[in-house]
């Protein structure tokens, strides 16, 4: 996960002044937008993980790769360029927002496509309803892998697809101190500008 802090409203300061509250049940619950990511191969789907920010799809080489995109069952276009990122709202403040990607209000059920040192001036990060189904296909016939919040790593072969959906649940987070989103990321960004 990350190291920036936005899923945190409490600075590291502040744990013991909001450790007794939290114990004692003064929180409320703040739910967060999942992604389900299914990978499909020539034998059909071989794994199918959640995600909380995002999936990654790159080359196994140096190489550019070409990802067709379909939205819904219709052909959105080819990114050609180092991969392809799918974030949540929660995700983009991640690797998406390194990329160029915009930052979303975390109560917003999106994703936001955006694009890895695209090969292209006219791709830019775009964003879709949640209630929309994304697939991912290579199309050089290359093989390339996948990456779930950074951790969770799969090869796929050049016949391989992504089924990316949002998830039937989502993750629920306790707040101890509520803050207005925009708040902790002007804060989290300043900070990021100090160091």
């Amino acid at each position: 996960m990350g190291t920036v802090g936005f899923l945190s409203n409490i600075r590291a300061d502040e744990f013991e002044q909001y450790w007794q509250p939290f114990v004692n049940g003064d929180f409320s619950l703040e739910e967060r937008m999942l992604q389900e990511i299914s990978v499909y191969q020539g034998n059909g789907l071989t794994d199918r993980v959640l995600s909380l920010n995002e999936v990654s799809i790159k080359s196994n080489t140096a190489r550019i790769i070409s990802l067709e995109v379909t939205i819904e069952g219709r052909p959105h276009g080819v990114y050609r360029g180092d991969g392809l990122i799918v974030a949540t709202p929660s995700g983009s403040t991640g690797y998406s927002l390194s990329c160029g990607g915009p930052i979303i209000d975390p109560v917003l059920d999106v994703f936001v496509l955006t694009p890895i040192s695209s090969y292209q001036l006219s791709k830019r990060s775009l964003v879709v309803a949640a209630d929309k189904q994304i697939e991912i296909r290579p199309r050089d016939g290359e093989q390339y892998y996948v990456a779930v919040d950074g951790q969770t790593c799969m090869n796929i072969t050049e016949h391989g697809t992504v089924h990316i959906k949002k998830a039937d649940r989502g993750l629920k987070l306790a707040v101890v101190k509520p803050r207005f989103f925009f708040e902790t990321m002007v804060e989290r960004l300043q900070r990021d500008q100090d160091e």
